[in-house]
Order: C-alpha cells, then structure tokens, then sequence
C-alpha cells in the first residue's frame, strides 16, 4: 500500500464556537390569519433561545415570547389576536450562558406594510 497521508478539510484542536459576524434574520410571514416568524442566525454555535419581541416603534419594543434553540430555523406563531397588536417584530439570541447577543433589525408585518402607502419623492422644479 502507498503511503498517503489522510487529508481532511477539517481540523479540530478545541471545542469550536461559531460567532457570526452578522445579526440574526427574521423574517415575518402572514400565515392562515396568524403572523410567523421565521428566524436563524447562521453559524452561531451557542445560542440557547430566542427572545421574540413586538412594537409599533422601535422604543417600545416588548417581550411576548421566549423560543428554546431546536435547530437551525426556529419558528414562532403569533396568534391573530396577538398579531393584530403589533406591526415590528425582532429576536434577541441568548447564549448559554444566559446573555443577550445581539438582536436582529425590526421588521415589520406584512399586514403593516399593506396598510401604509409610499410616494415617490420628486424634486420641487426651479
């Protein structure tokens, strides 16, 4: 047999964590008259739960929910009537050590979004 060493692509000295240079994605979904939020925080190793919040501006941002990290993707439905309350919606990881990393952006409902109207801004004419 030829003497060739094992290659791998992987090379493990110490336990690893992974520490994402981004924030967390949410994203809100409009699902059977509920709100979903689908969230992630792609390659962080040691995050326990979620903190899910809830606001109609982002300073009176408050907790309504409290999701255990299961996966990857982690879910959470807020009930209609629940919904109805509230336009932005945000989640806090919180470590294993019981600390809150950084949040994700508010986003806002789809229901919201519809609610409001965009015009485009034009110039005044000289």
């Amino acid at each position: 047999q030829p003497n060739i060493p094992l290659v791998s692509y992987r090379a493990f000295r110490f336990p690893w964590q992974g520490f994402p240079a981004e924030p967390p994605i949410l994203m809100p979904q409009a699902e059977n008259g509920a709100t979903v939020l689908y969230y992630s925080w792609n390659g962080a190793t040691n995050i326990a739960s979620y903190r899910v919040e809830a606001a109609n501006t982002p300073e009176a941002g408050q907790t309504i929910a409290t999701q255990d990290k299961s996966g990857f993707e982690e879910r959470t439905v807020i009930a209609d009537a629940d919904a109805q309350q509230y336009c932005l919606y945000r989640v806090t990881p919180i470590d294993t050590a019981g600390a809150a990393q950084r949040s994700s952006g508010w986003q806002m409902a789809q229901r919201c979004i519809k609610q409001r109207l965009y015009l485009p801004l034009m110039a005044a004419a000289e």
